[in-house]
């Protein structure tokens, strides 16, 4: 039977390191499981948050002269743009990420 202190020595807390290295490595270990992105994915993403941006600035903020003390009226045509131009980008973002 095995000795106390060959045990310790097997169960050392650099050999419990090394085993979640390895793990970490081979993705195994489910508390760092690191996915790798697509170029695909990562473009995708990057036009949806483009459309998120273009809704943010041109759409809402066109309709801020209603909310406050300005004599500037909403201009319609801005708001129009941005709505069209998120949906544009939406669009876009989802099919590069639907692309097979």
């Amino acid at each position: 039977i095995y000795d106390k202190k060959e045990v310790r020595e097997y169960l050392s807390p650099t050999s419990f390191l090394f085993i979640i290295l390895l793990l970490v490595y081979l993705n195994r270990f489910p508390l760092f499981c690191i996915r790798k992105q697509t170029t695909k994915e990562v473009i995708a993403k990057y036009f949806l948050d483009i459309s998120k941006l273009v809704f943010t600035a041109i759409v809402l903020g066109g309709f801020t002269p209603m909310f406050t003390d300005v004599s500037i009226n909403v201009n319609w045509l801005t708001i129009v743009a941005g709505i069209i131009t998120t949906i544009i980008f939406g669009i876009l973002g989802y099919r590069i990420l639907t692309l097979k």
